[in-house]
C-alpha cells in the first residue's frame, strides 16, 4: 500500500489533520488480509472441529467495512495466531473473530468444539467457561450456547442503541460517555494475546494479580475524560478514536506503568490510581502508541542500517533508533497535551503532579531524543512522518 507523505503525517499528533479515510483503509485492509491468511492456514483444522463456522469466516469482510469493526482485539488474536504460529490457539481465535463479526451485524449459525476450555466475550458480556460453543443469529438477536461438563447453558443478547443487552450474562465494567466506550478487561476475561501484553517485563504479571478496584478505575477514567474535554479536546478525540479496552494494573513501588502491544489493537494497560492528571497523561501516551502501531502496518519505519545505541533519558540506557522514535512520538504528544491544557488555564499544581516540573522534564528528555533522530539516516518516510511534524509543533 502506497500513500503520499501528507497521509502519513496525521499519525504524528492531533495538531496535524488526520486523513481519516486513509487511516480506515490501512486498518480495514490489514484486517482483511490477516483474516484471509488465517483461513488459508487453519481451514482444514477448523473444518474438523466445527460445523457452519467456515462460511461465516470464509465470506471475508464486507467491502464497506469500517475502522470501528476491525480495530478490535479479536483481529489482534487472528494476527497473533499467524505470527506466533500456535495451532492450538486457532479454534479460540476463530471463535473470538466470529463473535466480533456477530457483534457488528454479521449473521450465521455454527458450532465449534475446543481442544481446551475457554471463556469468550460478546461485546461487554463475559460468557461461561466451556469446551464447545454453538451460535445462532438474527438481525436483532444472538443466542450463544456454551457447554461445560456436558451441560449446555444458553444466553441470548438483544441489540440496543449502545451495543447489546442480556438479562443473565456477566457484564464487564464499562465507561460509556459520548464517543467513549471503554470496557475494562478483568483477569478472567483476558484472551491469550492480552495475557501476553501484561506478562512482559514491565509489569511482571506472573507474580501479581491485576488490580481489582474497578470502581476506582472508572472514577479516575471519567475524571480524566472530563479534564481532556475541558482543557485539551483534540487529545480527547485522539484518545477516543483508538482506545477501546482498559486493563488495570496495580501501582508498583510508586511507579506508574502503562503499556500497549501491536497485537492488541485498542487495548491499553494503565496503572490504577486516583489522580486524573496521571491517567490523562497515560491515555495520551498509550493512544499515541496505537497510532504508531497503525502506521507500522504500512511498512518499516527505519531501514535497519543504523545499529547504534542512543542514550534514552527515559530509560537511562542506550536504545536502538526504533525505540528512540517510539519514545519521542509518545512523550512529544504528552508535552503538547500539557502545553495546550496549561494554555487553557489548567492549574499547574494538580493532585499527584506538578505540571510545570513535568513539562520541564519532558522538554529536557525530548531534546536528547531529538539529537538521535537528527543524527540517524535510517528513518524511512514513514518514520520521518512520525517525528518531524511533531518536532515542528514542539518548537513552533
Amino acid at each position: 500500500m502506497i500513500a503520499e507523505d501528507t497521509s502519513y503525517r496525521g499519525f504524528a499528533c492531533p495538531q496535524v489533520p488526520m486523513d481519516e479515510p486513509f487511516a480506515e483503509l490501512v486498518v480495514v485492509e490489514h484486517a482483511r488480509q490477516m483474516v484471509q491468511k488465517f483461513i488459508e492456514g487453519y481451514a482444514s483444522q477448523l473444518q474438523r472441529h466445527s460445523e457452519g463456522l467456515m462460511p461465516l469466516l470464509a465470506g471475508g469482510l464486507r467491502r464497506d467495512e469500517t475502522f470501528e469493526t476491525t480495530w478490535n482485539l479479536a483481529f489482534g488474536e487472528v494476527r497473533a495466531a499467524l505470527l506466533l504460529k500456535k495451532p492450538e490457539d486457532a479454534e479460540r481465535c476463530a471463535v473470538a473473530l466470529a463473535l466480533r463479526l456477530h457483534q457488528c451485524g454479521y449473521l450465521g449459525d455454527w458450532e465449534l468444539h475446543l481442544h481446551n476450555p475457554a471463556r469468550f466475550r460478546f461485546d461487554q458480556w463475559l460468557l461461561p467457561l466451556g469446551d464447545a460453543i454453538r451460535v445462532s443469529t438474527t438481525p436483532e438477536a444472538v443466542s450463544i450456547h456454551t457447554r461445560t461438563a456436558n451441560l449446555w447453558q444458553k444466553l441470548t443478547f438483544q441489540r440496543n442503541g449502545n451495543g447489546w443487552e442480556a438479562t443473565d450474562a456477566q457484564g464487564l465494567p464499562m465507561l460509556s460517555r459520548g464517543a467513549i466506550r471503554w470496557i475494562v478487561l478483568t483477569a478472567e476475561s483476558l484472551p491469550g494475546v492480552a495475557e501476553r501484553l501484561v506478562e512482559n517485563e514491565l509489569y511482571n504479571y506472573k507474580n501479581m494479580s491485576l488490580d481489582t478496584d474497578v470502581e476506582l478505575l472508572l472514577r479516575t477514567s471519567d475524571a480524566a475524560v472530563s479534564l481532556l474535554a475541558e482543557f485539551a479536546d483534540i487529545y480527547l478525540e485522539w484518545v477516543s478514536q483508538v482506545v477501546r479496552f482498559l486493563i488495570p494494573l496495580p501501582v508498583k513501588g510508586g511507579m506508574l506503568n502503562s503499556g500497549s502491544d501491536e497485537l492488541c489493537p485498542g487495548v491499553i494497560c494503565v496503572s490504577n490510581q486516583k489522580h486524573r492528571i496521571n491517567l490523562a497523561e497515560i491515555l495520551v501516551h498509550e493512544a499515541t502508541h496505537q497510532y504508531f502501531h497503525i502506521l507500522q502496518r504500512l511498512g518499516p519505519l527505519h531501514d535497519g542500517t543504523d545499529r547504534n545505541l542512543y542514550f534514552s533519558p527515559v530509560r537511562g540506557t542506550g536504545r536502538p533508533i526504533s525505540a528512540i522514535l517510539i519514545a519521542y512520538h509518545a512523550f512529544g504528544n504528552v508535552l503538547l497535551f500539557y502545553r495546550m491544557a496549561r494554555a487553557r488555564a489548567l492549574p499547574a499544581d494538580q493532585d499527584g503532579l506538578d505540571i510545570a516540573k513535568r513539562m520541564k522534564q519532558l522538554e529536557q528528555q525530548l531534546e536528547t531524543l531529538e539529537k538521535a533522530l537528527q543524527t540517524t539516516t535510517a528513518l524511512t518516510p514513514l518514520g520521518r512522518a512520525l517525528w518531524e511534524p511533531l518536532y515542528e509543533r514542539i518548537h513552533d
